[in-house]
């Protein structure tokens, strides 16, 4: 994750996920979802990390 940190500045919307399936389906509903696909939405994989500690990251 910390070589796509500066992603978090220019993104519209960040969404965390516990693993590489879920990573997979989001992106999948992201490309196929007609408004979402219009927006730049950042998919952060944390593999199992405990969300919270990033909170402070997507707060700003």
């Amino acid at each position: 994750m910390k070589y796509k940190i500066s992603e978090l500045f220019f993104s519209d919307a960040v969404i965390f996920v516990e693993g590489i399936t879920e990573e997979t389906l989001i992106n999948y509903y992201l490309e196929k979802h007609q408004k979402l696909s219009n927006h730049y939405i950042s998919v952060f994989n944390i593999n199992g990390a405990h969300g919270k500690l990033y909170l402070p990251l997507a707060k700003n």
